[in-house]
């Protein structure tokens, strides 16, 4: 029997399917060893619109790494968004 997914990969499968099926370019970081810490899950892009995203489950809490990222992103006028469920609500940011 396959194994189930858990919460977090369910998330960020749903984003990445919901973000592709509106033509945005979707990469997934691989977090590791060598990787920049805090860096986010999923870097978006769409027509020069950069969006960096950081997928929680409905309890997760931003590390202080990612709380960084988190400022550093945005202090360059890139948007950052923190995903902790699977509603497109979320998306409405990205067209305000």
């Amino acid at each position: 029997m396959p194994k189930k997914k858990n919460l977090h990969t369910q998330i960020k499968n749903a984003v990445k399917e919901f973000l592709q099926w509106h033509k945005w370019y979707v990469v997934e970081i691989a977090n590791g060893p060598f990787g920049t810490k805090g860096v986010s899950d999923l870097i978006a892009v769409r027509r020069g619109a950069t969006c960096f995203i950081e997928i929680k489950t409905p309890t997760g809490e931003l590390s202080p790494h990612q709380l960084i990222f988190r400022s550093e992103i945005s202090g360059h006028g890139n948007w950052y968004l923190l995903i902790n469920e699977v509603d497109t609500d979320w998306f409405k940011t990205l067209w305000g």
